[in-house]
C-alpha cells in the first residue's frame, strides 16, 4: 500500500459501458503533424467505436475528441506504423476478429475561417486496404519483417496471430504466407524483435519460442494456396491450406510460468531493441535476443499492464518499466530496483 496517490490530469468518460483490452490503445502521431510534443491518443474497443483525442489542457473539452467512429466490428488492437504502400506515412492498423484494415488519418477543418484554431480541426480516416482473414484473429505485431528497411524497403509487414495457432504475415496490402506454430493449444503474447529479425512467442507449455522470419518464410511445404486475392479494398478473403509442417526455432526458453505479455526493451544509450521484457502470472523476465536469461524478479502481485519507456536526461545502461498490478498499484522500476510506487484511481488494461 502506497502512501501516494496518482493525481488524474486529463480523462475522458463515455456515455455507454465499453470495454477493451491490453493493445487497444496507442499513443502516436498518427495524422503525420510531425509534432512529436503533442502525440495522440487512439482507443479502440469491443463494441467497435474509434476514438482518437489530442488532450492539450487538463481536463477533457470537447475539442479535445478529434474522431469518433463506429467501425462496425469489435476492435481486438490496433497499431501505428508504416503500413501505407509506397509512402513512409504513418498509417493506423486496426484488427478485428475476422478483418484487418489499415486507414490514413487526414486533418479537416470545420467551417471556412481565416484563422484556423485547434478547437476548428478534427481527423477523418480513409481505408487504404484490407485483408479479410480466414480464421478468427486473436492478436497482432508488426515490424521491417525481413531487414526490409536495410535492403532500402519502405514500410512494416504485420503478423497476425489466430486464436488456432497460425501465423498471417501480410506485407502490407500483399499477403505473404501463413504457418501453424509449434506446440500449439491456445494463442499468447507474441512480439518482434528487429535486432534478430525474428518473431517471438510464448505457447501453452510456459516455453518462450523465438522463430526466426526467413525460417517462417522458407519452411518445407512451400507457400499456402491461396483461393483467392487480397486487393485494396477487395471482399476476397483469405482462403488458406496450411502446412502443418514443424518450424524451426531460433531459440527456445522455458519460464516455468504462463506469460501475461512481451515488450521489448533497450537499455539507455542503445536504439535498438536487443532485450525481451516477459511478464509472467507473478515474475518479470528480463532476456536478451540470443534467449539468455539476464534477470528476472519475483513480483508479489500480478502485472495487468505495463510499458517501456526512455528516461530523459538519464546516462547508465538502466531499463526504465511501468507497471500496474491487479491491486491498482502504478510502480516505476530502473532495472529491477523499484524507484516509486502510487495508488491508481482503477485497474487499467
Amino acid at each position: 500500500m502506497s502512501l501516494f496517490q496518482c493525481r488524474e490530469w486529463w480523462a475522458y468518460k463515455p456515455d455507454t459501458a465499453e470495454e477493451c483490452d491490453q493493445g487497444c490503445l496507442v499513443v502516436a502521431d498518427v495524422d503525420n503533424s510531425g509534432d512529436k510534443k503533442n502525440l495522440k491518443i487512439i482507443v479502440g474497443t469491443f463494441k467497435g467505436t474509434l476514438r482518437i483525442f489530442a488532450p492539450r489542457a487538463r481536463s477533457f473539452k470537447a475539442p479535445d475528441l478529434r474522431l469518433e467512429k463506429d467501425l462496425g466490428f469489435p476492435i481486438l488492437q490496433i497499431a501505428v506504423g508504416m503500413f501505407i504502400p509506397d509512402s513512409t506515412d504513418l498509417g493506423l492498423a486496426v484488427l478485428h476478429p475476422r478483418l484487418l484494415c489499415v486507414y490514413r488519418v487526414s486533418i479537416k477543418q470545420a467551417g471556412f475561417t481565416e484563422k484556423v484554431t485547434n478547437d476548428d480541426i478534427f481527423y477523418s480516416i480513409d481505408l487504404v486496404y484490407k485483408h479479410r482473414l480466414s480464421r478468427t484473429a486473436c492478436n497482432m505485431t508488426y515490424g521491417p519483417f525481413g531487414g526490409r528497411r536495410r535492403e532500402g524497403k519502405r514500410g512494416d509487414a504485420i503478423a497476425v496471430q489466430s486464436m488456432d495457432g497460425q501465423i498471417f504475415v501480410l506485407d502490407q496490402d500483399t499477403f505473404s504466407f501463413a504457418r501453424f506454430l509449434n506446440n500449439f493449444l491456445v494463442p499468447g503474447p507474441i512480439s518482434y524483435i528487429k535486432d534478430i529479425d525474428s518473431l517471438v512467442t510464448v505457447n501453452s507449455s510456459m516455453q518462450v519460442e523465438c522463430y526466426r522470419y526467413r525460417t517462417l518464410g522458407t519452411t518445407m511445404g512451400g507457400r499456402e494456396s491461396r483461393e483467392g486475392k487480397t486487393e485494396k479494398s477487395s471482399p476476397d478473403f483469405l482462403g488458406l491450406k496450411s502446412s502443418r509442417t514443424k518450424i524451426q526455432t531460433l531459440w527456445t526458453h522455458n519460464l516455468g510460468e504462463h506469460a501475461v505479455g512481451i515488450i521489448p526493451v533497450s537499455t539507455n544509450g542503445f536504439k535498438e531493441d536487443k532485450e525481451l521484457a516477459i511478464f509472467g502470472e507473478h515474475t518479470l523476465f528480463i532476456l536478451d535476443s540470443q534467449g539468455k536469461m539476464i534477470d528476472q524478479r519475483r513480483l508479489g502481485y500480478t502485472p495487468v499492464a505495463f510499458a517501456a519507456f526512455e528516461a530523459g536526461g538519464s546516462s547508465g545502461s538502466a531499463r526504465h518499466m511501468l507497471v500496474v498490478s491487479e491491486h491498482k498499484m502504478l510502480m516505476v522500476y530502473s532495472d529491477q530496483q523499484l524507484l516509486w510506487s502510487a495508488q491508481a484511481p482503477f485497474i487499467p488494461v
